[in-house]
């Protein structure tokens, strides 16, 4: 089953060596990049000071699947129940 967009938030952090300065990692922000993610929101926590990026990988590669005409052709097997099941969330932590 495909979706229609990914979203990603990418969490700023303060940097240790360079006088806790607010940096985001930018291998993995380019990456995303190189993968047609685009800039939604940029959030400011006012907890904590830092932010968090907000990126959108829209489905351009199988946009026929998502077509209510041509749906049902990749959903065979499946139930409603399917459909209404939790998020995927997952986070990637450096150290």
């Amino acid at each position: 089953m495909h979706c229609a967009k990914i979203r990603v938030f990418l969490h700023h952090y303060k940097h240790p060596n360079d006088n806790n300065k607010i940096i985001v990692n930018e291998q993995v922000k380019n990456a995303l990049k190189q993968r047609r993610f685009k800039w939604q929101q940029l959030r400011n926590d006012p907890v904590t000071g830092l932010r968090i990026e907000v990126l959108e990988g829209t489905n351009l590669e199988f946009k026929e699947q998502l077509t209510k005409e041509t749906a049902f052709i990749y959903r065979r097997g499946l139930n409603k129940e399917d459909f209404k099941k939790n998020s995927l969330n997952f986070s990637i932590a450096y150290k």
